[in-house]
């Protein structure tokens, strides 16, 4: 707690001598001055952030958005200064959102997006429409998930879809927003009426896919076994093994070897068929193709933990 404090102590002390040098420097400078004031906009609330974040560490993350937001709005540009600091804050807390964990990361990453897509509609008139109904899905997808996330409703219905809600409200946007006519116009309806249509088939069946589960796990997710009993001549063994049920779910090298290290042992076959069951019977979680990135790599990061207990318990009674 000390060396967090005297860090926190640290942090603050660098960014007040840093607001004292841009006031007393960059205001002599004549290209610089007219920055000054995002630049200490900036700082003020990042010492903020660093304050308050002894309180939780979250707010920390929220400080930086309004950091983000008055750096842009102080900033010295022809375009709306609220809208580019909102665009700026929503996409700070978007990107942030991972960071507070279940069940807040739904409704920070809501906010964000929604934040920018309103935003948007006010900054890009023409596409005004596409980004208000984009807002109004986002609300609603990210509304709905946020209830499930804090298990007011049961299931993850609405958080693997978000995507696929998202998309619709984008493409009734474009419906709207349709500056063709006669054919061409025609086509592009009928072609958004068809997506939407096809998105909202996706929803209802909720059809898994493989692939973005593997694209996760492969791609972004890293793991060290660490098990808590003594299997190291085990583990040395039966490492691919290990790894592909571990990390991804595959199970047939595992019972193999099991199996077969079982019997080397001298365990009866109903002995090691009653050890390896809860190994044999694990079935995987199935996702969406609509399903977020950010809830599939915290959805496996959680089976992975499962799939680690099991094992564990498995090698534990294998040398009971």
């Amino acid at each position: 707690m000390q060396a967090k404090l005297r860090n926190k102590i640290i942090s603050v002390a660098f960014y007040l001598i840093s607001i004292v040098l841009v006031k007393y420097i960059l205001v002599n400078v004549p290209w610089l001055d007219v920055i000054s004031d995002s630049i200490i906009a900036l700082l003020v609330f990042l010492a903020f952030g660093e304050i308050i974040s002894l309180i939780k560490m979250e707010f920390k993350y929220l400080a930086i958005s309004l950091a983000v937001f008055f750096f842009l709005y102080y900033f010295p540009y022809d375009f709306s200064r609220i809208d580019v600091g909102i665009i700026g804050a929503g996409l700070t807390l978007f990107l942030s959102s991972y960071k507070f964990g279940e069940p807040l990361i739904q409704v920070v990453q809501g906010v964000g997006i929604i934040m920018v897509f309103l935003a948007l509609s006010n900054l890009v008139y023409p596409l005004s429409p596409i980004f208000k109904y984009l807002a109004i899905f986002s609300g609603l997808g990210y509304g709905f998930a946020s209830l499930e996330g804090f298990r007011i409703l049961h299931g993850r219905y609405f958080t693997e879809n978000l995507k696929g809600m998202i998309i619709i409200g984008g493409l009734l946007g474009i419906i709207k927003v349709n500056p063709f006519k006669g054919y061409l116009g025609f086509a592009i309806n009928s072609i958004s009426l068809l997506l939407i249509l096809g998105i909202t088939g996706l929803i209802v069946t909720s059809i898994p896919s493989k692939k973005a589960k593997e694209e996760v796990i492969v791609g972004r997710l890293k793991h060290e076994v660490r098990l808590n009993v003594s299997v190291d001549e085990i583990y040395r063994e039966a490492k691919l093994a290990l790894d592909d049920f571990i990390l991804h779910g595959k199970k047939e090298k595992i019972v193999a070897f099991l199996t077969y290290y079982g019997i080397k042992s001298g365990l009866s076959l109903n002995k090691i068929e009653e050890i390896i069951a809860p190994i044999v019977n694990y079935e995987g979680r199935k996702y969406s193709v609509l399903s977020p990135s950010w809830f599939i790599r915290l959805m496996e990061k959680k089976e992975i933990e499962r799939r680690k207990k099991i094992v564990e318990e498995v090698f534990r009674r294998m040398n009971g």
